[in-house]
């Protein structure tokens, strides 16, 4: 078993369908870049005015069900956004605001691809792990094992390392942190694993269960296929989030 294994079981499939959209051609192409590697990207008209410029996922099986966003809400939240508000600790977490549209894309499989240079590449990545880390934060409580590749990132980013501040000590959150030991994380609070394992130098993910509340269980896991594609998927179904929670106490605690 691996971290790679659980991200192949994923097979969901979903549809993305802008409504009546109002949004320049750029702007839907920044949508279509971002997602057309891992789900089906459409237009559609309908009559009702009250879907104009709006996005509707939906899943493709019996009780996939459906989720609708405004345009301007992806746009303000993801697609105009700059991988460095995150880095830098400009988005604090009481400011998370994940769309709808992208929850709602749970156990689907993504592909992320771009330049070394360009950190919007992993920015679906960075907005799934702050969303999580967020979850954990409001409760207050439960466990969230995070893997960073190397330690020295809660020293280098600002912002990562303000999340991980505020979890370990303004929580009662039993946080956990993975990586390369090539540097001690200037943080109180947390539990730290070095760990020099090829998986986890290759291995990006954050996982939060709910001591008191399962439905509010999270995981995200992705892992670098080549050195910069990254495929993955998140959860919210408690059964699997205590299956990779218990991989990653089983292999790298």
């Amino acid at each position: 078993m691996s971290l790679a294994d659980f991200v192949t079981e994923r097979k969901k499939e979903a549809t993305m369908t802008v409504l009546n959209r109002e949004s320049g051609r750029p702007l839907y192409r920044l949508l279509t870049d971002l997602f057309e590697d891992a789900i089906t990207i459409q237009e559609s008209t309908t009559e009702a005015e009250t879907l104009a410029d709006a996005v509707l996922v939906e899943k493709r099986d019996a009780d996939g069900g459906f989720a609708l966003s405004p345009f301007e809400t992806i746009r303000d939240e993801l697609l105009l956004v700059n991988a460095d508000i995150y880095v830098t600790g400009m988005r604090r977490l009481e400011e998370i605001d994940t769309p709808d549209v992208l929850t709602h894309l749970d156990e689907i499989p993504f592909t992320v691809r771009g330049r070394p240079a360009d950190p919007k590449e992993k920015l679906l990545l960075i907005e799934m792990s702050r969303h999580i880390e967020a979850m954990a934060w409001q409760a207050g409580e439960g466990r969230l094992h995070a893997g960073f590749q190397y330690l020295s990132r809660l020293n280098d980013e600002r912002g990562t390392q303000r999340v991980y501040d505020r979890l370990g000590n303004e929580t009662d959150v039993d946080t956990h942190v993975y990586g390369v030991p090539d540097a001690r994380p200037a943080l109180s609070g947390l539990k730290t694993h070095g760990v020099d394992d090829p998986e986890i130098r290759q291995s990006w993910f954050v996982v939060y269960q709910s001591n008191q509340q399962p439905h509010e269980d999270a995981a995200l896991v992705a892992v670098k296929d080549e050195p910069h594609t990254w495929s993955g998927f998140w959860t919210y179904d408690s059964d699997q989030v205590a299956a990779i929670e218990e991989y990653l106490g089983q292999r790298h605690a």
